[in-house]
């Protein structure tokens, strides 16, 4: 996705996925990660399985898109595994 343009209007049809990892010298490995989105299922009319947010996510992504401009903070668990939930 390029970011030109994006605007507020796009952030109900995205998803902000974060992860964190532990580089090592020899290996890297993903600890956790998670999904913030409204949680439908879908982007741009298209059905998509990354848009799968948790409630907490969800959330969290509601607040934000709520009070733009504003500080949020918000606490949500590591997914162990950000592949798409069913």
């Amino acid at each position: 996705m390029v970011y030109d343009g994006f605007g507020p209007a796009d952030l109900r049809q995205a998803c902000a996925e974060l992860s964190l990892w532990d580089h090592g010298a020899l290996a890297s490995r993903q600890l956790g990660g998670t999904r913030l989105s409204l949680g439908t299922g879908s982007s741009y009319g298209l059905q998509v399985p990354w848009m799968d947010s948790t409630p907490e996510e969800k959330q969290l992504w509601q607040t934000l898109l709520e009070r733009p401009c504003e500080w949020v903070d918000g606490l949500l668990p590591l997914r162990t595994n950000l592949a798409p939930r069913t």
